[in-house]
């Protein structure tokens, strides 16, 4: 099992990647351009990246028939594109935000199902994360998928190669109950105080640009179904502590940026909708020492401008 070598031993351990380079070719997976975010410092930025991420999310991985829009069993094939991809371009962490299995087959199946797209993403030449997220949980407890995986708990955050990174878990009811072996509805998403006290600790004790990786999504209003209910709240942490640049998310399946006082929300589109690989997609987040951030989306994920709303050089 993989998980950020600066979380075990807190140092900046990874040597700078080289970069996509524009003469690569690459156009036939490319996804659409989002244009730049306006405000604060624009990407791209005059420097080469100083990090390179992978992104994946509800990969909804199920030896199973499509469901509509969803193509469970398609999944594991679109997950190894991927994975190969980010090999080649070796990036420096992958990252999946969550619903990394469709987790309604029992138990004992969704173990089998998680144990044969995770083998799929030990086959990264890097350090992994994973997100829980709420299909992750129709069958298992957050234990069960975590010892199947990553081992760690969120929250937590690990630093990299100048920059903070946070892992936050969005799978809980509105009165604070964990989601476990179903017992949630998956419009009913919030973030416990524990955990917002526990962010805001986090956030003062680094002087570090930061990042944001969930699963729900922190953009949207608390009467939407994909987002979890006390979102502005979050907002408003991660506003005041004026370090986080962007958060990562996934869920809602579609594609979406917006920019909410300064700070980036990026949703990424699921990598089960659709069957064939050209329904597809994944991304690579450059990180730039500026703190600008360009994710390159391939087949349908669109490519973002993430802008700071400082330098924090």
């Amino acid at each position: 099992m993989k998980y950020p070598t600066a979380l075990r031993r807190n140092v900046e351990a990874w040597p700078l990647r080289r970069f996509l380079s524009p003469q690569t070719n690459h156009s036939l997976l490319r996804g659409r351009h989002t244009p730049a975010l306006t405000g604060g410092v624009r990407a791209p930025s005059r420097f080469k990246p100083s990090l390179r991420v992978g992104l994946i999310t509800d990969v909804h991985f199920a030896d199973k028939a499509p469901n509509g829009l969803n193509f469970y069993r398609e999944s594991r094939g679109k997950f190894r594109e991927a994975i190969d991809f980010f090999n080649r371009q070796k990036t420096d962490l992958v990252v999946e935000l969550g619903d990394f299995i469709d987790g309604k087959g029992g138990k004992d199946r969704e173990v089998e199902h998680l144990r044969t797209i995770n083998g799929e993403f030990q086959k990264a030449q890097c350090d992994t994360v994973h997100v829980l997220g709420n299909h992750c949980l129709e069958s298992l407890t957050k234990e069960e998928f975590l010892d199947e995986t990553s081992g760690i708990q969120p929250p937590y955050s690990f630093d990299r190669a100048g920059f903070h990174f946070i892992v936050l878990d969005g799978n809980f009811d509105k009165e604070g109950e964990s989601y476990a072996e179903g017992n949630f509805r998956f419009f009913d998403s919030a973030i416990p105080p524990s955990q917002t006290s526990w962010l805001e600790v986090d956030l003062a004790r680094t002087n570090l640009p930061s990042f944001v990786f969930v699963h729900q999504r922190l953009d949207v209003t608390k009467i939407n179904p994909f987002g979890v209910r006390n979102a502005a709240e979050i907002r408003r942490v991660l506003e005041r502590s004026g370090k986080v640049i962007s958060v990562f998310q996934g869920h809602s399946h579609l594609n979406s940026c917006r920019r909410i006082n300064g700070v980036n929300y990026a949703t990424m589109r699921a990598m089960v909708k659709g069957g064939g690989a050209r329904n597809s997609g994944y991304a690579v987040a450059e990180i730039y020492p500026d703190s600008a951030v360009v994710v390159q989306g391939f087949r349908k994920q669109r490519t973002y401008h993430l802008a700071a709303s400082r330098s924090f050089l």
